[in-house]
């Protein structure tokens, strides 16, 4: 017979919430239909943050096989997973639909219909290529370079004044 301890060492539950305003992320979950586990913490991977839903999959660890000492060591929702990946391939994504895919033939940043935002960086750089907006526009500082207008033209080779 093997010893409870070891049987309840690691184990599956079901999400069914997270708090995210402490030093440690915090779950409570579902063990069994009998069992719910609560102010669990859950141990993230360096540098990256993610908040998992209710209804996400968790991985625990029961410290000595005692459930009351138990931590996620790791998350997934099926839901929301992104598919199709080549081998080699990283994605960062959420449930609304973003996603930074690092393909094996570059990096896609698609915004899931919401903005994309740089925030805080004095400069811009890209070294060695061009920028390519297709079906926009580029505005800077208030002015469209699509549909800004300049005064004083004149036919044949004269320069125009800056934009109005």
């Amino acid at each position: 017979m093997i010893d409870p301890r070891f049987q309840n060492l690691v184990g599956t539950a079901k999400i069914t919430a997270t708090s995210d305003d402490g030093q440690l992320q915090r779950a409570q979950v579902r063990v069994s239909n009998l069992e719910m586990l609560d102010n669990v913490g859950h141990l993230a991977t360096y540098g990256l943050a993610s908040r998992p839903m209710a209804g996400a999959d968790a991985l625990i660890l029961s410290l000595g096989g005692n459930r009351t000492n138990s931590l996620v060591i790791g998350t997934h929702d099926e839901r929301h997973r992104v598919r199709n990946l080549a081998e080699g391939e990283t994605a960062i994504y959420n449930a609304a639909g973003m996603r930074i895919t690092i393909s094996n033939s570059g990096i896609i940043i698609e915004g899931g219909g919401s903005n994309v935002t740089i925030n805080n960086a004095p400069q811009i750089v890209v070294n060695g290529g061009d920028v390519v907006v297709n079906g926009g526009d580029v505005i800077a500082d208030g002015v469209s370079l699509r549909n800004h207008r300049h005064g004083g033209v004149e036919s044949g080779g004269s320069q125009t004044t800056p934009p109005v």
